[in-house]
């Protein structure tokens, strides 16, 4: 039989996290979130080209990669080693990681290219600032408990 009392009275296992693995949770969920939309718009025919002032640009799966764990680690550990001198950090890391990623769509949807690719971009970028703004929250949510 379970003890309700004890089971009910444990925080969820995201709040058990440290921050490390909090961080690594998430640039794992991102980057399959967005191989996912990647694959998903090849599929529906974006091609993924970019042209920038005449210039051409292919995105590759790995330049989703990159994009997709790069700003997320570095922007949440550096969000986790100032909390240590300023806890509201977190909450305006919050903010700033969601405005960045709505603010960052305006790079794709400059240059030419088809609405298949500059849906797909835009979504993956959404993601990427919803899963890093989830990852604060659950960072934030393990500090509170301490």
């Amino acid at each position: 039989m379970v003890n309700t009392a004890t089971a009910s009275s444990q925080s969820p296992l995201a709040e058990r996290m440290t921050w490390w693995q909090a961080i690594a949770a998430g640039v794992i969920v991102s980057v399959v979130a967005n191989l996912v939309v990647y694959l998903v718009g090849k599929a529906a025919g974006a091609s993924f080209l970019l042209i920038d002032n005449g210039n051409p640009t292919q995105i590759a799966a790995v330049d989703v990669i990159i994009s997709a764990a790069a700003p997320l680690a570095i922007g949440t550990a550096l969000a986790v080693l100032v909390s240590r001198w300023w806890r509201p950090v977190l909450r305006v890391a919050q903010v700033v990681a969601a405005v960045l990623a709505l603010l960052t769509i305006a790079g794709p949807a400059m240059a030419e290219t088809d609405t298949a690719t500059l849906v797909s971009l835009g979504l993956m970028h959404v993601l990427a600032g919803a899963i890093a703004v989830a990852v604060l929250e659950i960072i934030h949510r393990s500090r509170r408990r301490v």
